[in-house]
């Protein structure tokens, strides 16, 4: 235990625990994987595409922002959660992941004003920073943008969920002339600050959030822009042009080595920026808290959208087969293949097709062991996945072949429609019928060199929805061109083999 956390007081270490066990648990435990992610670790890259495809609502909006002029200024197509962290990286799409996750937390606990209030100046301080980044060569603005967005999670989370404590102190607040730091102590006995500081604790955040102390001069310079653009996002609440803001102009000119001149229209711009991909993620309350300059607000009403559609979306639990999307998907996968992607990014990407294309409610792929000894799944979507995906932890024995063995050695697509028929119930692996509680799915191997090397495997039981003939035919085509791609790859003469 560190000193911080031993001096820390009684009631600050219990809304620590109330937030990180209580009010936020689900936040909590996907920020720690979030942050966790790594740009090199080709496991990070699977583990956040299937983290986001869990979650209909979130798939939906990051996808709206990964799209957005902000994100993707080339305005490439991406339909897809894999494409998106193929043409973006990882870093991107963790960013949009981490602020989408942010967001919904607080919209489902109920937006308050001090929360909205919090949220803006956090959004528009982590576009400010990460623009002072983006000018200065930063080889990971990324880092800089979640580390200013979380830098106040603490405030944002008590406002949230702070019931009368938090009127009590938003009513101290409000007297002229207060201290807000002295208020805050005297009454909850701490600083909200002191909040962001134990949650950061809490959830292994410091390497993110305090990377300063420990990284040297990058770091150092990274921590700079993130107080920076915190400066500028609460200045700019008393304007654009007062005395305080006047003299942060000038530093920041001092700092970005350029023209007093050219500072106002560039902070000008990022907050725009700032205002626009707030209400992108649907917080539209909090985006017309970003000060703009009178031109930009204009401009910025006339563009913001509701966002009831995309809410309304996030309740849909299961998906419809969309042909539209199904097209897209297919004409990035073969834009995919000119970037010579490995095994693992092209079949994520079909199976994305499958489960949101084609409008599955369980999809899966699985792999031969390098032994090809047991068969074990590399990606799953579809909900409750922990119920059913350990069944395809499956022992491959010749000598006793099963159904979805008999698939592979066949190397066709197969649908089976009623798994409980003497024809299939004999062949399939003990109690797979019984655990996944299905009746109809599709069967497709993954075939490289002519040999199966895997099986793609969706399902609609959740729903009860029957499967079709239309629905095969695209599940089919899919996992075709997934063997096609996978040819493809492999005829490249200078191309490696790929990895499992």
């Amino acid at each position: 235990m560190n000193a911080t956390t031993r001096t820390q007081p009684a009631n600050l270490s219990n809304w620590v625990e109330r937030i990180s066990q209580e009010e936020m648990p689900v936040f909590s435990h996907t920020i720690q994987k979030m942050v966790r992610f790594t740009e090199n670790s080709e496991g990070s890259l699977s583990e956040l595409a299937k983290l986001v495809l869990q979650d209909v609502g979130m798939t939906a909006r990051v996808l709206r922002m990964a799209n957005s002029s902000y994100y993707n200024p080339l305005r490439y197509s991406i339909s897809t959660i894999s494409r998106a962290v193929v043409l973006l990286g990882l870093n991107v799409v963790r960013s949009i992941c981490l602020s989408a996750v942010l967001i919904d937390t607080l919209i489902k606990r109920g937006v308050r004003e001090r929360v909205a209030q919090e949220i803006a100046r956090s959004f528009h301080a982590a576009v400010q920073a990460r623009a002072l980044a983006v000018q200065r060569s930063d080889t990971s603005p990324e880092t800089v943008f979640i580390a200013a967005l979380l830098q106040n999670i603490g405030e944002m989370a008590f406002w949230c969920m702070s019931g009368e404590t938090g009127e009590r102190l938003d009513r101290a607040l409000r007297r002229p002339g207060c201290d807000p730091a002295q208020v805050e102590e005297e009454i909850l006995g701490f600083r909200l600050k002191e909040l962001s500081q134990g949650l950061s604790q809490a959830w292994g955040l410091e390497e993110v959030l305090h990377a300063p102390a420990q990284e040297g001069a990058k770091a150092k310079q990274r921590g700079e822009w993130i107080t920076l653009g915190y400066q500028v996002a609460k200045k700019a609440e008393h304007g654009w042009d007062s005395p305080d803001m006047e003299v942060l102009k000038q530093r920041i000119a001092e700092q970005l080595h350029q023209p007093l001149e050219q500072v106002q229209p560039f902070l000008h711009h990022n907050a725009g920026e700032a205002a626009a991909i707030t209400s992108g993620y649907g917080m539209k309350a909090a985006a017309q808290k970003i000060p703009l300059p009178a031109w930009q607000a204009k401009k910025f009403e006339e563009q913001a959208a509701t966002h009831e559609e995309e809410r309304a979306e996030a309740s849909v639990v299961f998906l419809e087969p969309d042909p539209l999307l199904q097209l897209k998907i297919l004409r990035e996968l073969s834009a995919l293949l000119n970037s010579r992607p490995n095994l693992n990014t092209l079949l994520e990407m079909v199976l994305e097709g499958i489960y949101r294309g084609v409008g599955m409610d369980r999809a899966l792929f699985t792999l031969l062991t390098p032994d090809h000894r047991a068969l074990r799944p590399r990606l799953a979507l579809g909900a409750a996945q922990e119920k059913w995906v350990a069944q395809f932890h499956l022992d491959v024995d010749k000598a006793h072949p099963n159904l979805l063995t008999c698939t592979m050695d066949d190397k066709e697509s197969l649908w089976v429609k009623d798994s409980r028929a003497p024809q299939y119930y004999s062949q399939l692996p003990a109690h797979f019928i019984d655990v996944l509680q299905v009746q109809a799915f599709f069967l497709s191997p993954i075939i490289i060199n002519q040999r199966a090397i895997g099986l793609f495997y969706a399902d609609r039981e959740p729903s009860a929805r029957p499967l079709d003939e239309e629905s095969f035919e695209s599940f089919k085509l899919f996992t075709q061109q997934a063997n096609l791609g996978l040819q493809h790859l492999t005829a490249k003469p200078d191309s490696a083999p790929p990895q499992r």
